[in-house]
């Protein structure tokens, strides 16, 4: 599978925001920047005709205002500047940042069991163009896992309409006329609130291990090391998302204790 990946300047940047849903571009100084090797490849086939990805070199700009003007997160320019690494937008509004840089004791909530689930992951989807060197794989697996969790979320919640915000979604009542009073799902916390299964991602038929990898894999995906580099809007989000989490999980436990 080959991924084009567009070198993009300020007079083709716009352009390439409307090639596609998600851009992932990545910006440094140096002409002959590119992203590591699984990244690109990796969200190719896990969202495919999804993504765009291009690379803009800081020496292409030659008027500094053009970048607080062209990166901007929902509440405007990015805090602290538009700096080196990848950046995540959708309908040219930036929803993440990652540096670039991989330090060796990132955060982890899933243990060694679940990391190892990640590196399989990014080996099969990267393994179009032959096995994947295991340290291409592991420079990669914390970039890809961060803006993986944005996507994933994104798409679990919103189903593309844009919006972050899950929990403010009002249920949709169904006619009377078409359909009776339903039993009460045990599945759900409580009346208008997601079904604790779905805010995991995982089915009511998963077993407790799964339902717990599913959880700590969440929590790290909210963590607040992980969105401390974002927009204040997204940061409450994570925060959010962090005690929805925690109540599904307690939740499903309870309910399997009874």
């Amino acid at each position: 599978m080959t991924v084009r990946l567009l070198r993009l300047t300020p007079h083709t940047f716009d352009r390439a925001l409307q090639s596609a849903l998600y851009l992932m571009i990545r910006i440094g100084r140096d002409p002959r920047l590119g992203f590591h090797p699984a990244v690109a490849e990796f969200f190719q086939a896990a969202y495919p005709r999804l993504f765009a990805f291009g690379a803009l070199c800081r020496l292409d700009v030659r008027d500094p205002s053009w970048w607080s003007a062209a990166l901007q997160s929902s509440l405007g320019p990015m805090r602290g500047g538009v700096g080196d690494g990848y950046y995540l937008l959708e309908g040219g509004v930036v929803i993440g940042h990652h540096s670039g840089i991989v330090h060796p004791n990132n955060v982890s909530y899933e243990g060694e069991h679940g990391i190892e689930a990640q590196r399989a992951r990014i080996r099969a989807l990267t393994s179009a163009q032959g096995p994947a060197r295991e340290a291409d794989v592991e420079a990669a697996r914390p970039i890809i896992m961060y803006f993986d969790g944005i996507v994933a979320r994104k798409q679990r919640s919103s189903g593309f309409e844009g919006s972050y915000v899950y929990e403010e979604r009002e249920p949709v009542p169904e006619p009377e006329a078409q359909q009776g009073p339903r039993p009460p799902d045990p599945a759900a916390s409580s009346a208008g609130r997601p079904d604790p299964f779905e805010l995991l991602g995982v089915s009511p038929e998963a077993t407790d291990a799964e339902i717990k990898t599913a959880f700590w894999e969440q929590m790290k995906m909210n963590h607040p090391d992980k969105v401390a580099h974002l927009s204040p809007a997204l940061q409450q989000f994570a925060q959010a998302q962090v005690l929805a989490i925690k109540g599904a999980y307690e939740a499903i436990k309870a309910m399997r204790r009874r």
